[in-house]
């Protein structure tokens, strides 16, 4: 759920960028420089157990840490490639790009990090990637493309690839709001000198402000701080492949919000998408368990009365 919770979070991304009329970097510096404020307020309460004067006693929680600004440069690194790429390249190429990082992310995190993959939620993978093919290759054609665009968009992605794996080993030492206040930190930071060079770092007005605010906290706090919470316990390979909807959902905000134009066969995408998705969630370990339980509870109420034994008034054994 809250994989699931992140990808909303996320899918409202690019119709709040588009909405905001503010160039990249300095919507990207103003959303990173927020959630690092958030972030490390979240730390610093006097009630929070996470309070950096905690932390960093021992060589593992160092190691956290010097991973968690790793996981932010690549993270800075990430969104200025992708976005340049997008400037230089149809949008729909783009988007089919970014989402092909499962066809890295899942045999990776099988090989490293001995992710056992079952058959069925390959097979929903693909047929997702079908559907975010069939979603976006369908999409406006409009928008020059240039091969340089693409390639940038590429090296975004393999940069992403790399960020999941850091953040998922930084992970197993810190604690959510830590690591998300480092990684903001240093991924601002990595922006800074690109919203400099804009020239309007500043020039940003009522209407900008309040879409950094809603950017921020949809993506950089819901969307990250659930995906970072969830990969202590969700597989890399089923986060990567339950970020597929996320097409689907982005453009049905754009349709909403932004009034673009959707188009019947994308409307079919969509939904392949979502039963794809749907398929992959039920054959996710946590999927597994939820079927086994309901499997139970449902032979249980098959059962006649006097074969359930009523241990309410059986002795303890002490021992």
């Amino acid at each position: 759920m809250a994989v699931l919770g992140s990808v909303v979070g996320f899918s409202f991304g690019s119709t709040v960028a588009k909405g905001a009329h503010l160039p990249i970097p300095v919507l990207m510096w103003w959303r990173l420089s927020l959630a690092t404020l958030i972030w490390h307020g979240w730390c610093a309460r006097p009630s929070s157990t996470t309070r950096f004067h905690r932390f960093g006693h021992n060589a593992a929680q160092r190691r956290a840490i010097r991973l968690s600004i790793m996981a932010g440069v690549l993270f800075g690194v990430n969104l200025l490639l992708i976005f340049s790429g997008i400037l230089r390249t149809r949008v729909a190429n783009a988007e089919f790009i970014i989402q092909l990082s499962p066809l890295m992310i899942v045999p990776i995190a099988a090989r490293r990090l001995r992710e056992q993959i079952d058959r069925s939620i390959l097979v929903f993978g693909a047929l997702a990637v079908g559907g975010v093919a069939t979603i976006l290759l369908n999409s406006s054609s409009r928008g020059t493309h240039r091969w340089a665009g693409d390639l940038l968009v590429a090296a975004g992605i393999s940069i992403g690839v790399i960020y999941t794996f850091v953040v998922r080993e930084a992970r197993q030492n810190i604690e959510t709001p830590q690591f998300m206040a480092i990684m903001s930190t240093a991924a601002a930071l990595v922006v800074l000198p690109f919203a400099v060079a804009t020239g309007s770092m500043f020039v940003v007005g009522w209407h900008g402000a309040l879409f950094i605010l809603v950017l921020t906290m949809l993506s950089s706090v819901f969307g990250h701080g659930l995906q970072v919470w969830a990969q202590r316990s969700v597989p890399l390979s089923t986060i990567s492949l339950l970020g597929l909807s996320q097409p689907a959902l982005a453009v049905t905000w754009a349709w909403i919000f932004l009034g673009e134009q959707v188009r019947p066969i994308q409307v079919l995408g969509m939904a392949f998408v979502l039963l794809a998705v749907g398929g992959i969630a039920l054959y996710s370990p946590a999927g597994a368990a939820m079927r086994s339980q309901f499997a139970y509870r449902r032979s249980a109420r098959r059962m006649p009365a006097d074969s359930l034994v009523d241990v309410s008034n059986e002795p303890v054994d002490a021992t």
